[in-house]
């Protein structure tokens, strides 16, 4: 009955081990749980691993064999990038700290640019949708439905909007060479980024009916609402009528 027992007793614990190793690989596997420091590494990993050994090796032949400088700060910026573009979706975008700033100032409501709304829709037709009064591109003779195929001479062909936004954008003073396609016909201007005060609210009377359109949000965005709401109200408006198409969106808080 002893011998029985014991048996029994050192079933079960093999028994429990087995279970306990088995949930443990589980919950590895499923990144469940992971331990400091580490990288779960899952099957599909490994042809992902063998292209950066790929990378690494080819950054060291640049480094060792190229006959000029390589900038391994600005490569690897690219090479993320290039991951992004990657995936072919325009709401997918990798920012530098740098990138990522600007981005920011766009929401301030007031940036150095050069004073166009472009439509983001197809990152590889970016389309100037608007032209800001009194603006550099305006000044220039930048027109609606300019399409933007290079900034600074670099194709800017699927890049996506906010990446091209950011090129364009600056410090008060410097300049930047757009170059846009106008019926079929390319044409190069050179600009002067100047300071550039957002306005994302219009506004008019049709009739009695008030018509407010908003291309964008930033922090001005509900002072400029309000105001145009109440223009058009003391104006005998007796409906509203919110125009929120072609909306590239923005800070909402």
């Amino acid at each position: 009955m002893k011998i029985i027992l014991k048996k029994y007793n050192q079933l079960k614990w093999i028994t429990l081990l087995i279970l306990t190793n088995l949930l443990s690989i589980y919950l590895f596997t499923s990144g469940l749980l992971t331990l400091p420091n580490t990288i779960v590494l899952h099957n599909n990993s490994s042809e992902f691993l063998t292209e950066l050994e790929k990378i690494n090796s080819i950054n060291n032949l640049m480094n060792n064999s190229y006959i000029g400088d390589v900038n391994n700060s600005a490569m690897g910026e690219t090479l993320i990038k290039s991951m992004f573009n990657y995936l072919g979706d325009p709401y997918s975008q990798y920012y530098s700290g740098e990138d990522f700033n600007e981005l920011l100032n766009t929401y301030n409501g007031s940036f150095g640019g050069i004073g166009v709304t472009i439509d983001g829709t197809d990152p590889n037709n970016l389309i100037i949708v608007d032209v800001i009064d009194d603006s550099p591109a305006q000044k220039a003779g930048i027109e609606p439905n300019d399409i933007i195929k290079k900034v600074n001479g670099e194709d800017i062909t699927g890049q996506g909007v906010d990446l091209v936004v950011t090129k364009t954008r600056g410090q008060i003073g410097t300049n930047v060479e757009l170059t846009i396609l106008r019926n079929d016909q390319e044409k190069t201007f050179k600009l002067t980024r100047d300071n550039i005060n957002i306005k994302t609210v219009a506004g008019t009377m049709i009739n009695n009916i008030g018509y407010i359109m908003i291309n964008s949000f930033d922090r001005k965005t509900p002072d400029q609402f309000e105001k145009e709401v109440n223009d058009l109200i003391s104006q005998g408006a007796t409906g509203l009528i919110i125009d929120l198409r072609n909306n590239g969106g923005g800070t909402v808080s």
